[in-house]
């Protein structure tokens, strides 16, 4: 089994947890990540976890008005490319958006009638909203 993902709201108590304040870090995907649940959270948005036991996840599935939004992390990413999890996510749930969230890339495409948008992070709320 898989263990569970532990978010904070605060990511400098985060950090004194893990004893790492270091400049060059290996768990920057991970604080990438933990920064948006921590940003939805704070608007409101209480998302959930999707893993299947082969292995395929996204890393936050928000519920609004009957509706499902997956989003996916990616701290880089130069190209309009999705996971094969996110493929199989689009494929069973059939959701009409998603979101690719990095630093800065922009871009859209449609895939299996699912509007998938690139999005950097300081853009999503307001596009969620």
């Amino acid at each position: 089994m898989k263990s569970p993902k532990i978010y904070f709201y605060d990511l400098g108590f985060r950090n004194i947890s893990i004893d790492n304040f270091s400049g060059e870090r290996a768990d920057i995907g991970a604080m990438y990540e933990n920064f948006i649940f921590s940003e939805l959270a704070k608007n409101d948005f209480f998302p959930k976890y999707w893993h299947t036991k082969s292995g395929a996840e996204i890393d936050f599935i928000l519920e609004k008005e009957n509706n499902i939004i997956p989003i996916d992390v990616k701290s880089t990413i130069s190209k309009e490319t999705l996971t094969k999890s996110f493929y199989a996510f689009i494929e069973k749930y059939k959701p009409k958006k998603c979101y690719i969230i990095s630093l800065n890339f922009h871009g859209k495409n449609k895939t299996n009638g699912c509007e998938v948008t690139f999005i950097p992070l300081l853009k999503l709320i307001n596009n969620i909203k």
